[in-house]
């Protein structure tokens, strides 16, 4: 199980990064999201 749960870690490690650069605009709407979130949860 250990070793299942690291290799699926692994896949995901490995398949983010690739996304990143192939999406830009979406990376950056997803960061404006977080920035907007962490706002609204500070202001209440």
């Amino acid at each position: 199980q250990h070793l299942g749960l690291s290799a699926a870690t692994a896949s995901q490690a490995a398949a983010a990064p690739a996304a990143v650069p192939s999406s830009p605009e979406i990376s950056q709407a997803n960061l404006q999201g977080l920035a907007t979130l962490a706002s609204l949860g500070n202001s209440s």
